[in-house]
């Protein structure tokens, strides 16, 4: 099975497997446009480790600006397509802008504190540390300025949508709505991943910058050296997407899926169509139908099911009274008529269980109905 990936854009998302691309965007009459396009074959010493991953990098950039470009002008927020120049001078704005916030404003932000505290300039590895963590703060700071935008939300929401399918596609099950919406918004071989690792690389490998090098000639070595360090960042989410199992690399990944709880969303219910959400069993008669995960986690180490690896060990539980307003809101703004809980610990819970069925709601008289998927345990 080949890898599939893809990115977020503008009321959409992009997949890409293999030599081809698809971009699916809705458009402001709700419906669903697609695009696909073919990638051009790389020649054999381009697939070679570590450079591979630099053109990889290039290669995704091009395609998420065509994908990005599409998403604008199907989903209406751009009247007229851009001019190739207007779009020669965006991208290079925003290299401009992105070298200048995480490779220069740290590396001079570090130069002003080893004027204030002179250790910082005693070790090239303690210089190159500060240098790092003031990176990742820069980092930090510009995702959860840009995650105020109500816009900017819903492409993290968007995100979280293309992991779901990711990890359906993944595990060989069926890729409907109800099926994607039971994994997880977090994936190791995501972007997000990949940008926390090269920042940790980047420690390691500007340690290797003699810390007695003027300024500019640490800024244009940390230029130079960003090719390598995205190469060896590139082959290390490749790898550790297949061993997760091994504590060493699980580790190294979580800053990656810690950061990426602030660039995925839940997507919300009026991004699904819920056309798909028809019950394919008799005993639901053809009714409007929705699957619902309440909680996160399974305490248990079934040697069959993946969910332990997938959503974690520890259980985590919407409260009843917010599973009971999203029942609700599918009842009365969705049509649905039969609920699908697919937690895999729905009733191990039980007081929140009694609290959901004992709270009077007209919801639960005929004709609606609702299933669960583990029965009591």
């Amino acid at each position: 099975m080949s890898d599939i990936g893809g990115q977020a854009v503008i009321e959409g998302v992009m997949m890409r497997s293999g030599n081809f691309y698809t971009v699916a965007v809705r458009t402001p009459d709700k419906d669903i446009v697609l695009k696909k396009e073919n990638i051009r074959e790389l020649a054999r010493p381009l697939k070679w480790p570590l450079l591979r991953g630099v053109v990889a990098l290039f290669q995704a950039l091009s395609i998420g600006i065509k994908a990005l470009v599409y998403s604008a002008e199907a989903s209406g927020h751009e009247e007229e397509k851009p001019s190739s120049l207007s779009m020669f001078l965006t991208v290079v704005l925003a290299a401009v802008i992105g070298i200048g916030l995480f490779l220069l404003l740290p590396l001079y932000g570090t130069k002003l504190m080893g004027i204030l505290f002179k250790s910082v300039n005693e070790s090239s590895l303690i210089f190159n540390l500060v240098d790092g963590v003031l990176r990742v703060i820069v980092f930090l700071v510009y995702i959860l300025s840009i995650s105020m935008s109500k816009e900017i939300r819903r492409v993290f929401q968007y995100h979280g949508a293309e992991h779901k399918v990711v990890h359906a596609f993944e595990a060989g099950v069926e890729l409907t709505p109800e099926n994607a919406d039971k994994y997880s918004t977090l994936h190791p071989r995501c972007g997000t991943s990949f940008l926390i690792m090269v920042m940790l690389l980047s420690v390691l490998v500007f340690s290797l910058i003699p810390k007695d090098w003027p300024f500019i000639d640490k800024f244009l070595s940390r230029f130079v050296l960003m090719p390598l360090i995205a190469g060896m960042s590139y082959e290390f989410i490749k790898f550790s997407s297949k061993k997760l199992d091994h504590p060493f690399v699980r580790v190294m990944a979580m800053p990656g899926l810690w950061l990426q709880k602030l660039t995925t969303g839940i997507p919300s219910r009026d991004q699904i169509d819920l056309g798909h959400y028809t019950t394919r069993l008799n005993l639901h008669k053809g009714r409007p139908s929705a699957a619902l995960l309440t909680s996160r986690g399974c305490p248990y180490g079934c040697n069959f099911c993946q969910s332990k690896q997938i959503l974690g060990h520890r259980i985590r539980f919407h409260s009843a009274d917010y599973v009971l307003a999203e029942i609700e809101e599918l009842y009365h703004r969705h049509g649905v008529r039969y609920v699908y809980f697919s937690d895999d610990v729905f009733t191990v819970n039980r007081p929140r269980l009694v609290q959901i069925n004992n709270t009077p709601q007209a919801l639960w008289a005929p004709p609606y109905c609702a299933g669960i998927w583990d029965g009591v345990r």
